[in-house]
């Protein structure tokens, strides 16, 4: 006999994304939540025996609820969040410390011209480069992506942090 029962959830903490990137998924025009109304799904999720669930977005670091879910439920899920990396900073990090299991950075290009290029005009590829490694140095379980692969992305990272 099978199990079908779901365990994991991606999450959407917001529709906004500060990049707005054209291969993106993200969706453009929807209604984001308030509060209460995410202490609700997050309960909901957990009766429904729900496990593990990933934040996500838009951008979930634009959202201003990120934190306050992740203070809520960290002691009742698993929980990664997956970030484009340019509106996380270091004090982010530190109130993260231990109570998420991954962080997944979206690093698509290896310098601010081709993030320009392959993002938007806006995107700042030193600063998610910085704030990939930012994480690194504060152990947290990161997982790099790119519009190409995760070998790519960790290559760009070892280049960028002298990691190798």
């Amino acid at each position: 006999m099978t199990n079908n029962k779901l365990h994991y959830v991606c999450w959407y903490m917001t529709y906004y994304c500060n990049l707005n990137c054209e291969y993106c998924y993200a969706f453009k025009k929807r209604k984001n939540f308030d509060f209460e109304k995410f202490l609700s799904v997050g309960n909901e999720l957990i009766e429904q025996g729900i496990r593990k669930v990933n934040l996500t977005g838009g951008e979930p670091f634009a959202s201003k609820h990120l934190l306050n879910v992740v203070s809520e439920f960290y002691h009742k899920l698993d929980i990664s969040i997956t970030t484009n990396g340019t509106l996380g900073t270091v004090k982010h990090l530190s109130f993260l410390k231990d109570k998420i299991e991954r962080l997944t950075i979206s690093i698509d290009a290896i310098n601010n011209d081709l993030g320009k290029i392959l993002r938007s005009s806006n995107c700042d590829t030193n600063k998610i480069l910085d704030f990939t490694k930012s994480a690194i140095l504060m152990d947290f379980g990161v997982l790099p992506t790119t519009a190409g692969s995760q070998k790519q992305a960790g290559m760009q990272l070892r280049s960028h942090t002298g990691m190798m």
